[in-house]
């Protein structure tokens, strides 16, 4: 079985929440888009009322060395049918285009991914319902100072099949961002990883009184990490 993985989802669980309003004021959450995909569903910060999708856009903390949180993100199953998923917390990089991506489920996380603990793993949310899943985020007494991010990730496998007639795997993600400053007295630096000399053939002449051709000149290019 082919294995194709689709970008989507996230979350976790504790209260069952059915996803109808209370009254004509508490309409229920309208789906969001998730063209080409028979499962619809959503990861997103619980909000106030466990009813409706929260106002959070994402979770942002600052919190101290040593000091700890407790949030819950909710899953929101809008199918007909119901569904399980694996969920987990990973660290966040920034790509070489300069987007915001997470580690590969099974790359080891340094950072605040891996100071975010979930209560589970993996929940079967039942159709047309929100779970709310608890977490604990937990700054180490040694953390760097300065901003870390990660993300809450829920997965959904599928199985489908392309024009070849092939059963695929098909894994959905969704994921939700979490930003932590960590206050302290910051100490930014460059580190060189590696130099390299490029040579550039010219023949630009030199001005008088030297008379001559420039026959090559030599930049230094160099690789830096920041610490």
């Amino acid at each position: 079985m082919a294995l194709v993985l689709a970008v989507l989802a996230a979350t976790l669980t504790v209260a069952l929440v059915p996803i109808v309003g209370v009254g004509a004021q508490q309409p229920a959450p309208t789906p969001p888009s998730t063209a080409g995909s028979p499962n619809t569903w959503a990861l997103a910060p619980t909000g106030e009322d466990p009813r409706q999708p929260s106002s959070r856009p994402y979770f942002s903390y600052e919190l101290a060395p040593g000091a700890s949180v407790r949030d819950s993100v909710t899953l929101w199953n809008y199918s007909e049918a119901d569904q399980t998923f694996t969920i987990y917390a990973k660290d966040a990089f920034n790509t070489a285009e300069g987007g915001f991506d997470i580690l590969a489920a099974d790359k080891a996380s340094t950072d605040v991914g891996g100071w975010l603990t979930l209560e589970q793993s993996t929940v079967r949310v039942p159709a047309r319902s929100g779970l709310a899943v608890p977490f604990t985020l937990t700054v180490p007494a040694n953390a760097t100072p300065g901003d870390h991010a990660a993300g809450v990730v829920a997965s959904l496998a599928t199985t489908g099949t392309p024009g070849d007639g092939r059963n695929v795997l098909v894994d959905h993600r969704v994921g939700s961002r979490v930003y932590l400053r960590v206050p302290g007295a910051l100490d930014p630096s460059l580190t060189p990883q590696r130099v390299i000399t490029v040579i550039h053939e010219t023949g630009d002449r030199i001005a008088a009184p030297f008379n001559g051709v420039i026959a090559n000149e030599t930049t230094a290019v160099a690789r830096v990490r920041r610490e």
